[in-house]
Protein backbone atom coordinates (compact mmCIF):
# COMPACT_ATOMS: atom_id res chain seq x y z
CA UNK A 1 0.00 0.00 0.00
CA UNK A 2 1.03 3.64 -0.79
CA UNK A 3 -0.34 6.75 0.80
CA UNK A 4 0.94 10.27 1.16
CA UNK A 5 3.68 9.02 3.82
CA UNK A 6 5.46 6.62 2.10
CA UNK A 7 4.82 2.77 1.26
CA UNK A 8 4.04 0.14 3.89
CA UNK A 9 4.36 -3.74 3.18
CA UNK A 10 1.74 -6.27 5.12
CA UNK A 11 2.71 -9.88 5.00
CA UNK A 12 1.62 -13.09 6.63
CA UNK A 13 2.33 -16.97 6.18
CA UNK A 14 2.60 -20.26 7.16
CA UNK A 15 5.66 -22.86 6.93
CA UNK A 16 7.11 -26.03 8.11
CA UNK A 17 6.43 -27.01 11.88
CA UNK A 18 3.22 -25.86 12.06
CA UNK A 19 5.19 -22.12 12.01
CA UNK A 20 3.33 -18.62 11.20
CA UNK A 21 4.50 -15.35 10.94
CA UNK A 22 2.90 -12.24 10.36
CA UNK A 23 4.72 -8.58 9.60
CA UNK A 24 4.95 -4.91 8.61
CA UNK A 25 7.44 -2.89 6.87
CA UNK A 26 7.45 0.78 6.47
CA UNK A 27 9.72 2.44 4.35
CA UNK A 28 8.93 6.57 4.83
CA UNK A 29 9.22 9.14 1.74
CA UNK A 30 12.33 10.57 2.81
CA UNK A 31 12.64 8.33 6.14
CA UNK A 32 14.37 5.86 7.60
CA UNK A 33 12.91 1.98 6.79
CA UNK A 34 11.98 0.17 9.73
CA UNK A 35 9.99 -3.68 10.26
CA UNK A 36 8.03 -5.63 12.68
CA UNK A 37 7.67 -8.87 12.72
CA UNK A 38 5.57 -11.54 15.14
CA UNK A 39 5.85 -15.50 14.31
CA UNK A 40 4.85 -18.71 16.38
CA UNK A 41 6.41 -22.03 15.51
CA UNK A 42 3.85 -24.84 16.68
CA UNK A 43 6.34 -27.83 17.11
CA UNK A 44 9.75 -26.68 17.91
CA UNK A 45 10.92 -30.30 18.57
CA UNK A 46 10.88 -30.78 15.42
CA UNK A 47 14.06 -28.62 15.41
CA UNK A 48 15.32 -28.95 18.78
CA UNK A 49 14.21 -32.50 20.11
CA UNK A 50 15.03 -31.69 23.65
CA UNK A 51 12.53 -29.04 24.03
CA UNK A 52 8.99 -30.63 23.03
CA UNK A 53 6.17 -27.45 22.92
CA UNK A 54 5.72 -24.17 20.65
CA UNK A 55 7.83 -21.16 20.43
CA UNK A 56 6.68 -17.01 19.77
CA UNK A 57 8.87 -14.41 18.97
CA UNK A 58 8.23 -10.66 18.51
CA UNK A 59 10.78 -8.35 16.51
CA UNK A 60 11.01 -4.62 15.97
CA UNK A 61 13.90 -3.19 13.72
CA UNK A 62 14.38 0.65 13.12
CA UNK A 63 17.30 2.09 10.93
CA UNK A 64 18.84 4.95 12.29
CA UNK A 65 21.73 6.64 10.20
CA UNK A 66 24.65 4.00 10.44
CA UNK A 67 22.90 1.79 12.44
CA UNK A 68 19.28 -0.72 13.45
CA UNK A 69 17.96 -0.19 16.53
CA UNK A 70 16.38 -3.75 17.51
CA UNK A 71 13.95 -4.68 20.00
CA UNK A 72 12.99 -8.52 20.08
CA UNK A 73 11.59 -11.24 22.63
CA UNK A 74 10.24 -14.46 22.66
CA UNK A 75 9.26 -17.48 24.99
CA UNK A 76 9.72 -20.85 24.24
CA UNK A 77 8.72 -24.35 25.80
CA UNK A 78 9.81 -25.10 29.24
CA UNK A 79 10.25 -22.04 30.23
CA UNK A 80 12.70 -20.53 27.81
CA UNK A 81 12.88 -16.43 27.47
CA UNK A 82 14.93 -14.76 25.75
CA UNK A 83 15.12 -10.47 25.29
CA UNK A 84 17.37 -8.55 22.91
CA UNK A 85 17.55 -4.44 22.75
CA UNK A 86 19.53 -2.16 21.86
CA UNK A 87 22.04 -1.16 18.50
CA UNK A 88 23.79 -3.13 15.54
CA UNK A 89 25.94 -1.20 13.16
CA UNK A 90 24.43 -1.89 9.64
CA UNK A 91 27.54 -3.11 8.70
CA UNK A 92 27.42 -5.69 11.34
CA UNK A 93 31.38 -4.49 12.82
CA UNK A 94 29.67 -3.53 16.63
CA UNK A 95 27.17 -3.70 18.77
CA UNK A 96 25.61 -2.34 21.92
CA UNK A 97 22.54 -4.94 22.87
CA UNK A 98 21.39 -5.71 26.14
CA UNK A 99 20.59 -9.74 26.44
CA UNK A 100 18.63 -11.82 29.18
CA UNK A 101 16.68 -14.87 29.23
CA UNK A 102 16.51 -18.17 30.49
CA UNK A 103 17.46 -20.96 28.63
CA UNK A 104 16.98 -25.16 29.60
CA UNK A 105 20.07 -26.94 30.14
CA UNK A 106 18.55 -30.19 28.16
CA UNK A 107 19.85 -28.38 24.86
CA UNK A 108 23.41 -29.41 26.08
CA UNK A 109 22.32 -33.32 26.02
CA UNK A 110 22.54 -34.29 22.92
CA UNK A 111 26.26 -33.44 22.71
CA UNK A 112 27.31 -34.68 26.21
CA UNK A 113 25.15 -38.21 26.38
CA UNK A 114 25.06 -40.80 27.83
CA UNK A 115 25.22 -37.39 30.44
CA UNK A 116 22.29 -35.41 31.16
CA UNK A 117 21.45 -32.36 32.69
CA UNK A 118 18.62 -30.50 34.31
CA UNK A 119 17.46 -27.32 35.30
CA UNK A 120 17.37 -23.84 34.06
CA UNK A 121 20.34 -21.20 32.85
CA UNK A 122 19.71 -17.38 33.40
CA UNK A 123 21.68 -15.18 31.54
CA UNK A 124 22.23 -11.46 32.28
CA UNK A 125 24.64 -9.86 29.39
CA UNK A 126 25.54 -6.72 27.41
CA UNK A 127 27.67 -6.93 24.25
CA UNK A 128 29.44 -3.48 24.06
CA UNK A 129 31.65 -3.46 21.09
CA UNK A 130 32.84 -5.67 17.96
CA UNK A 131 30.74 -8.95 17.75
CA UNK A 132 33.35 -11.23 19.66
CA UNK A 133 33.40 -12.69 22.95
CA UNK A 134 35.55 -10.24 24.43
CA UNK A 135 32.83 -7.93 24.25
CA UNK A 136 30.96 -9.16 26.35
CA UNK A 137 29.78 -8.58 29.93
CA UNK A 138 27.44 -9.83 32.50
CA UNK A 139 26.64 -13.28 34.44
CA UNK A 140 25.52 -16.44 33.69
CA UNK A 141 23.96 -18.37 36.58
CA UNK A 142 22.25 -21.70 37.06
CA UNK A 143 20.40 -22.87 40.70
CA UNK A 144 19.01 -26.16 41.73
CA UNK A 145 20.30 -27.83 38.24
CA UNK A 146 21.27 -31.38 37.86
CA UNK A 147 23.81 -33.18 35.95
CA UNK A 148 23.89 -36.82 35.54
CA UNK A 149 26.37 -39.58 34.82
CA UNK A 150 25.92 -42.97 33.91
CA UNK A 151 29.23 -44.17 33.59
CA UNK A 152 29.93 -43.09 36.99
CA UNK A 153 26.77 -44.39 38.44
CA UNK A 154 26.27 -40.87 40.04
CA UNK A 155 24.93 -37.25 39.35
CA UNK A 156 25.51 -33.72 40.38
CA UNK A 157 22.48 -32.41 41.95
CA UNK A 158 21.36 -28.66 43.88
CA UNK A 159 24.07 -27.32 41.55
CA UNK A 160 24.29 -23.50 41.99
CA UNK A 161 26.86 -21.90 39.54
CA UNK A 162 27.61 -18.36 38.59
CA UNK A 163 29.82 -17.08 35.63
CA UNK A 164 30.84 -13.50 35.47
CA UNK A 165 32.18 -12.01 32.43
CA UNK A 166 34.32 -9.23 31.67
CA UNK A 167 36.83 -8.44 29.03
CA UNK A 168 38.92 -11.76 28.37
CA UNK A 169 38.36 -13.64 31.86
CA UNK A 170 35.55 -15.50 33.10
CA UNK A 171 34.85 -15.61 37.08
CA UNK A 172 33.84 -18.94 38.03
CA UNK A 173 31.49 -20.51 41.07
CA UNK A 174 30.37 -23.21 41.18
CA UNK A 175 28.68 -25.45 44.34
CA UNK A 176 27.04 -29.07 43.66
CA UNK A 177 26.29 -32.09 45.82
CA UNK A 178 26.66 -35.50 44.80
CA UNK A 179 23.81 -38.59 44.89
CA UNK A 180 25.86 -40.78 46.71
CA UNK A 181 26.89 -37.83 49.50
CA UNK A 182 29.29 -34.94 49.85
CA UNK A 183 29.70 -31.74 47.95
CA UNK A 184 32.01 -30.64 45.88
CA UNK A 185 32.88 -26.85 44.92
CA UNK A 186 34.60 -25.11 42.15
CA UNK A 187 36.18 -21.76 42.19
CA UNK A 188 38.57 -19.69 39.23
CA UNK A 189 39.42 -18.10 36.34
CA UNK A 190 38.91 -18.99 32.77
CA UNK A 191 40.11 -16.87 29.44
CA UNK A 192 37.52 -15.99 26.96
CA UNK A 193 40.49 -15.10 24.38
CA UNK A 194 43.72 -16.77 23.24
CA UNK A 195 45.69 -18.60 24.96
CA UNK A 196 42.56 -19.26 27.15
CA UNK A 197 44.20 -19.32 30.24
CA UNK A 198 42.57 -21.42 32.96
CA UNK A 199 43.17 -21.59 37.02
CA UNK A 200 39.96 -23.75 38.99
CA UNK A 201 40.23 -24.79 42.34
CA UNK A 202 38.10 -27.87 42.84
CA UNK A 203 36.97 -28.90 46.70
CA UNK A 204 35.93 -32.06 47.28
CA UNK A 205 34.32 -32.84 50.56
CA UNK A 206 32.94 -35.95 52.22
CA UNK A 207 32.35 -37.13 48.53
CA UNK A 208 31.32 -41.19 48.60
CA UNK A 209 32.06 -42.65 45.34
CA UNK A 210 30.95 -46.72 44.80
CA UNK A 211 30.53 -49.08 42.48
CA UNK A 212 27.32 -50.99 44.66
CA UNK A 213 29.51 -54.43 43.58
CA UNK A 214 32.84 -53.76 43.80
CA UNK A 215 33.82 -50.83 45.72
CA UNK A 216 32.51 -47.74 48.33
CA UNK A 217 34.76 -44.82 49.68
CA UNK A 218 34.83 -41.09 51.20
CA UNK A 219 36.95 -38.72 49.44
CA UNK A 220 38.47 -35.52 50.96
CA UNK A 221 40.91 -33.03 48.78
CA UNK A 222 41.45 -29.85 46.78
CA UNK A 223 42.89 -30.38 42.92
CA UNK A 224 43.88 -27.16 40.85
CA UNK A 225 43.54 -27.56 36.84
CA UNK A 226 45.53 -24.92 35.46
CA UNK A 227 47.13 -24.31 31.81
CA UNK A 228 45.90 -22.96 28.93
CA UNK A 229 42.53 -24.52 27.13
CA UNK A 230 42.32 -26.77 25.37
CA UNK A 231 45.24 -28.41 24.85
CA UNK A 232 47.76 -27.65 27.54
CA UNK A 233 45.65 -28.80 31.11
CA UNK A 234 46.92 -30.48 34.15
CA UNK A 235 45.36 -31.60 37.17
CA UNK A 236 47.29 -31.32 40.63
CA UNK A 237 46.82 -32.04 43.94
CA UNK A 238 46.03 -34.29 46.91
CA UNK A 239 42.86 -36.76 47.43
CA UNK A 240 43.19 -37.97 50.67
CA UNK A 241 40.51 -41.53 51.27
CA UNK A 242 38.82 -42.07 54.26
CA UNK A 243 37.24 -45.88 55.05
CA UNK A 244 36.83 -47.49 51.87
CA UNK A 245 35.11 -51.35 51.02
CA UNK A 246 35.93 -53.17 48.23
CA UNK A 247 34.28 -55.68 47.63
CA UNK A 248 35.60 -58.90 45.93
CA UNK A 249 32.00 -60.85 44.52
CA UNK A 250 31.04 -63.44 45.78
CA UNK A 251 29.52 -64.44 42.50
CA UNK A 252 29.71 -62.98 38.55
CA UNK A 253 28.61 -59.66 37.96
CA UNK A 254 26.21 -60.02 35.22
CA UNK A 255 23.99 -61.91 32.88
CA UNK A 256 26.98 -62.01 30.45
CA UNK A 257 27.55 -59.62 26.84
CA UNK A 258 24.82 -59.06 25.06
CA UNK A 259 25.09 -61.42 21.76
CA UNK A 260 25.85 -60.22 18.39
CA UNK A 261 22.00 -59.28 16.75
CA UNK A 262 20.68 -58.34 13.72
CA UNK A 263 18.43 -55.45 13.37
CA UNK A 264 16.54 -55.26 10.27
CA UNK A 265 14.06 -52.56 9.39
CA UNK A 266 15.14 -51.35 13.05
CA UNK A 267 12.50 -48.10 13.80
CA UNK A 268 14.59 -45.02 14.31
CA UNK A 269 14.14 -44.47 17.90
CA UNK A 270 15.39 -47.95 19.06
CA UNK A 271 18.96 -47.42 16.85
CA UNK A 272 18.90 -43.56 18.95
CA UNK A 273 18.46 -45.64 21.77
CA UNK A 274 21.29 -47.85 21.09
CA UNK A 275 23.28 -45.63 20.08
CA UNK A 276 23.06 -43.64 22.97
CA UNK A 277 23.67 -47.19 25.33
CA UNK A 278 26.60 -47.17 23.49
CA UNK A 279 25.92 -50.58 21.70
CA UNK A 280 26.99 -49.03 18.41
CA UNK A 281 29.29 -45.99 16.71
CA UNK A 282 28.20 -42.81 16.91
CA UNK A 283 29.45 -40.93 14.03
CA UNK A 284 29.23 -37.35 15.54
CA UNK A 285 31.48 -38.93 18.08
CA UNK A 286 34.18 -40.59 16.05
CA UNK A 287 34.41 -37.84 13.58
CA UNK A 288 36.02 -35.64 15.87
CA UNK A 289 39.24 -37.85 16.78
CA UNK A 290 40.27 -38.39 20.24
CA UNK A 291 39.54 -35.87 23.03
CA UNK A 292 41.59 -33.70 24.72
CA UNK A 293 43.56 -35.36 27.45
CA UNK A 294 44.60 -33.82 30.38
CA UNK A 295 47.77 -33.98 32.32
CA UNK A 296 47.62 -35.71 36.19
CA UNK A 297 49.90 -35.27 39.04
CA UNK A 298 47.72 -36.09 42.20
CA UNK A 299 48.57 -38.14 45.01
CA UNK A 300 46.14 -40.27 46.72
CA UNK A 301 46.38 -40.85 50.63
CA UNK A 302 44.79 -43.95 52.31
CA UNK A 303 47.38 -44.59 55.45
CA UNK A 304 44.39 -47.19 56.25
CA UNK A 305 40.82 -48.13 55.99
CA UNK A 306 40.93 -49.99 53.11
CA UNK A 307 39.56 -52.90 53.68
CA UNK A 308 38.92 -55.33 51.03
CA UNK A 309 36.47 -58.24 51.92
CA UNK A 310 35.30 -61.74 50.12
CA UNK A 311 35.27 -65.18 49.53
CA UNK A 312 37.11 -66.09 53.03
CA UNK A 313 39.08 -62.66 52.68
CA UNK A 314 39.28 -60.29 54.82
CA UNK A 315 42.50 -57.80 54.77
CA UNK A 316 43.34 -54.15 55.60
CA UNK A 317 45.41 -52.19 53.88
CA UNK A 318 46.99 -49.12 53.50
CA UNK A 319 49.63 -46.55 51.46
CA UNK A 320 49.89 -44.00 48.97
CA UNK A 321 49.80 -43.64 45.28
CA UNK A 322 50.56 -40.50 42.60
CA UNK A 323 47.99 -40.66 39.32
CA UNK A 324 50.19 -39.24 36.83
CA UNK A 325 49.85 -39.56 32.74
CA UNK A 326 47.12 -37.91 31.07
CA UNK A 327 43.11 -38.86 31.17
CA UNK A 328 43.30 -40.62 28.17
CA UNK A 329 46.33 -42.90 29.39
CA UNK A 330 46.37 -42.76 33.33
CA UNK A 331 49.55 -44.08 35.24
CA UNK A 332 48.93 -44.78 38.23
CA UNK A 333 52.93 -44.69 40.80
CA UNK A 334 52.55 -45.99 44.06
CA UNK A 335 50.19 -48.75 45.69
CA UNK A 336 48.36 -49.85 48.89
CA UNK A 337 49.78 -52.65 50.34
CA UNK A 338 48.80 -55.11 53.59
CA UNK A 339 48.29 -53.85 57.36
CA UNK A 340 46.49 -56.50 58.55
CA UNK A 341 44.55 -59.46 57.34
CA UNK A 342 43.01 -63.22 57.23
CA UNK A 343 41.89 -65.95 54.83
CA UNK A 344 38.97 -67.96 56.62
CA UNK A 345 38.36 -71.18 54.73
CA UNK A 346 36.37 -74.11 56.44
CA UNK A 347 37.32 -73.03 60.05
CA UNK A 348 40.96 -72.70 59.00
CA UNK A 349 41.93 -69.01 59.37
CA UNK A 350 45.68 -68.42 57.46
CA UNK A 351 47.03 -64.72 58.09
CA UNK A 352 48.19 -62.82 55.13
CA UNK A 353 51.56 -62.51 53.98
CA UNK A 354 51.22 -59.83 51.09
CA UNK A 355 48.84 -58.09 50.26
CA UNK A 356 48.80 -55.51 47.38
CA UNK A 357 45.82 -53.22 45.42
CA UNK A 358 46.56 -51.43 42.02
CA UNK A 359 44.92 -49.36 40.37
CA UNK A 360 45.40 -49.66 36.10
CA UNK A 361 43.37 -47.17 34.62
CA UNK A 362 40.05 -48.10 35.51
CA UNK A 363 38.06 -47.86 38.48
CA UNK A 364 38.00 -51.44 38.79
CA UNK A 365 41.15 -52.39 41.03
CA UNK A 366 43.94 -55.21 40.97
CA UNK A 367 44.36 -57.63 43.52
CA UNK A 368 47.33 -59.41 45.14
CA UNK A 369 46.91 -61.55 48.12
CA UNK A 370 49.03 -64.55 49.38
CA UNK A 371 47.96 -66.90 52.32
CA UNK A 372 50.25 -69.38 53.52
CA UNK A 373 50.56 -72.08 56.35
CA UNK A 374 52.64 -75.01 57.14
CA UNK A 375 50.70 -78.52 57.75
CA UNK A 376 51.42 -81.02 59.96
CA UNK A 377 54.22 -83.26 57.27
CA UNK A 378 56.42 -79.89 57.00
CA UNK A 379 54.05 -78.75 53.82
CA UNK A 380 54.18 -75.18 52.85
CA UNK A 381 50.57 -74.24 51.71
CA UNK A 382 50.02 -70.41 49.99
CA UNK A 383 46.86 -69.99 48.61
CA UNK A 384 47.13 -66.86 46.12
CA UNK A 385 44.24 -64.56 44.96
CA UNK A 386 45.50 -62.02 42.30
CA UNK A 387 43.42 -60.35 39.32
CA UNK A 388 40.91 -57.38 38.71
CA UNK A 389 38.80 -57.17 41.85
CA UNK A 390 35.78 -58.00 39.70
CA UNK A 391 37.27 -61.52 38.57
CA UNK A 392 40.28 -63.03 40.93
CA UNK A 393 41.37 -66.02 40.03
CA UNK A 394 42.77 -68.58 42.92
CA UNK A 395 45.41 -70.30 42.63
CA UNK A 396 47.04 -72.73 45.03
CA UNK A 397 51.00 -73.49 45.50
CA UNK A 398 52.99 -75.42 48.01
CA UNK A 399 56.64 -77.07 48.87
CA UNK A 400 57.24 -79.49 47.91
CA UNK A 401 54.95 -79.50 44.85
CA UNK A 402 51.57 -81.06 45.16
CA UNK A 403 48.22 -80.61 42.39
CA UNK A 404 46.00 -78.14 43.97
CA UNK A 405 42.95 -80.72 45.06
CA UNK A 406 46.01 -82.50 47.55
CA UNK A 407 47.12 -79.03 48.66
CA UNK A 408 43.82 -78.51 49.76
CA UNK A 409 43.14 -81.66 51.60
CA UNK A 410 46.29 -80.94 53.61
CA UNK A 411 45.49 -77.63 54.00
CA UNK A 412 42.16 -78.53 55.41
CA UNK A 413 42.27 -82.07 57.07
CA UNK A 414 46.10 -82.44 57.46
CA UNK A 415 45.62 -85.64 55.42
CA UNK A 416 46.30 -86.88 51.60
CA UNK A 417 42.95 -86.52 49.06
CA UNK A 418 42.60 -90.48 49.63
CA UNK A 419 42.46 -90.72 52.85
CA UNK A 420 39.07 -88.28 53.06
CA UNK A 421 36.26 -89.23 54.23
CA UNK A 422 32.83 -88.63 52.71
CA UNK A 423 31.95 -85.65 54.83
CA UNK A 424 35.35 -84.19 54.41
CA UNK A 425 35.23 -84.66 50.83
CA UNK A 426 32.35 -82.47 50.69
CA UNK A 427 33.99 -80.07 52.83
CA UNK A 428 36.41 -79.98 50.75
CA UNK A 429 34.50 -78.96 47.54
CA UNK A 430 32.31 -76.66 49.89
CA UNK A 431 35.99 -74.25 50.14
CA UNK A 432 36.52 -74.64 46.82
CA UNK A 433 33.33 -72.95 45.72
CA UNK A 434 33.63 -70.36 48.27
CA UNK A 435 37.06 -69.02 47.07
CA UNK A 436 35.99 -69.64 43.37
CA UNK A 437 32.66 -67.31 44.05
CA UNK A 438 30.37 -69.48 44.27
CA UNK A 439 29.72 -69.05 48.23
CA UNK A 440 27.05 -66.91 50.25
CA UNK A 441 28.19 -64.39 52.43
CA UNK A 442 29.44 -65.75 55.78
CA UNK A 443 27.90 -65.47 59.13
CA UNK A 444 30.91 -63.18 60.39
CA UNK A 445 30.45 -60.94 57.46
CA UNK A 446 26.55 -60.39 58.15
CA UNK A 447 27.46 -59.83 61.73
CA UNK A 448 30.25 -57.33 60.88
CA UNK A 449 27.55 -55.27 58.59
CA UNK A 450 25.15 -55.41 60.96
CA UNK A 451 27.05 -53.71 64.32
CA UNK A 452 29.45 -51.60 62.19
CA UNK A 453 32.39 -53.28 63.40
CA UNK A 454 35.16 -53.02 61.18
CA UNK A 455 36.05 -56.72 61.47
CA UNK A 456 34.38 -59.83 62.68
CA UNK A 457 36.27 -63.13 62.71
CA UNK A 458 35.28 -66.53 63.71
CA UNK A 459 38.20 -69.33 63.90
CA UNK A 460 38.69 -72.65 65.86
CA UNK A 461 42.19 -74.34 67.17
CA UNK A 462 43.15 -77.75 66.33
CA UNK A 463 41.23 -79.25 69.79
CA UNK A 464 37.53 -77.27 68.12
CA UNK A 465 38.26 -74.46 70.67
CA UNK A 466 36.04 -71.37 69.09
CA UNK A 467 37.83 -67.77 69.22
CA UNK A 468 35.27 -64.81 68.04
CA UNK A 469 37.60 -61.67 67.17
CA UNK A 470 36.27 -57.96 66.79
CA UNK A 471 38.23 -54.93 65.55
CA UNK A 472 36.85 -51.54 65.56
CA UNK A 473 38.82 -47.92 64.98
CA UNK A 474 38.37 -45.55 67.70
CA UNK A 475 39.89 -42.55 65.84
CA UNK A 476 41.73 -42.13 62.97
CA UNK A 477 44.76 -43.65 64.58
CA UNK A 478 43.58 -45.91 66.88
CA UNK A 479 42.68 -49.69 66.19
CA UNK A 480 41.46 -51.72 68.82
CA UNK A 481 40.54 -55.27 68.34
CA UNK A 482 39.38 -58.27 71.18
CA UNK A 483 40.25 -62.23 70.93
CA UNK A 484 37.79 -63.59 72.91
CA UNK A 485 37.86 -67.23 73.26
CA UNK A 486 37.94 -69.04 76.65
CA UNK A 487 37.89 -68.34 80.10
CA UNK A 488 41.92 -68.08 80.09
CA UNK A 489 42.25 -67.00 76.11
CA UNK A 490 40.48 -63.53 76.22
CA UNK A 491 43.23 -61.03 75.08
CA UNK A 492 42.94 -56.84 73.76
CA UNK A 493 44.89 -55.30 71.49
CA UNK A 494 45.52 -52.17 71.01
CA UNK A 495 47.58 -50.17 68.33
CA UNK A 496 48.73 -46.70 67.84
CA UNK A 497 50.04 -45.50 64.77
CA UNK A 498 51.67 -42.18 65.67
CA UNK A 499 53.25 -41.77 61.42
CA UNK A 500 53.02 -43.89 58.94
CA UNK A 501 56.41 -45.72 59.81
CA UNK A 502 56.23 -45.43 63.69
CA UNK A 503 53.24 -47.53 65.77
CA UNK A 504 52.84 -48.27 69.10
CA UNK A 505 51.19 -51.60 70.54
CA UNK A 506 50.14 -53.02 73.75
CA UNK A 507 48.22 -56.01 74.64
CA UNK A 508 46.54 -57.24 77.90
CA UNK A 509 44.79 -60.62 78.72
CA UNK A 510 43.03 -62.55 80.61
CA UNK A 511 46.02 -64.22 82.97
CA UNK A 512 46.80 -60.66 83.71
CA UNK A 513 49.83 -60.51 81.05
CA UNK A 514 50.37 -57.30 78.96
CA UNK A 515 52.98 -56.15 76.46
CA UNK A 516 53.92 -52.98 75.02
CA UNK A 517 55.97 -52.09 72.41
CA UNK A 518 57.20 -49.57 69.66
CA UNK A 519 57.79 -50.59 66.11
CA UNK A 520 59.12 -48.67 62.95
CA UNK A 521 58.30 -49.65 60.20
CA UNK A 522 59.60 -49.15 56.64
CA UNK A 523 59.26 -50.70 52.91
CA UNK A 524 62.37 -50.99 50.32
Amino acid sequence: AQDTGGWTINLAGTGPFQSSVEGQLSLPDGGEPGAKLDGVIGNIAALIPELPGSASFTANVQQQGAQYLVDTSGQGPGGSTFDIAGSVQADASAAALDIGGTLPLALANRSIAPNAAQGMARFDLRLDGPLAATSVSGRLSTADARFALPDLQNALTDIDATIDLSGTQANIQTTANLATGGRLNVAGTVGTAAPFSTSLGVGIRNATLRDPKLFETNANGDLVLSGTAPDNLNIAGQIVLDRTEVRVPSTGLGGGAIPEIDHVNEPRGVRETRRVAGLIPDPEKDSGGPGTAIGLNVLIVADNKVFVRGRGLDAELGGRFTVTGTTADIIPVGGIDLIRGRLDILGKRLNMDEGVVRLTGDFIPGLRFVASTVSEDDTTVRIIIEGRADAPDVSFTSEPSLPEDEILARLLFGRDLSSLSAFQALQLASAVATLAGRGGTSLAERLRQSTGLDDVSVSTDSEGQATVGVGKYISDNIYTDVQIGDEQNTEVNLNIDLSRRTKVRGTLGSDGSTGVGVFFEKDY
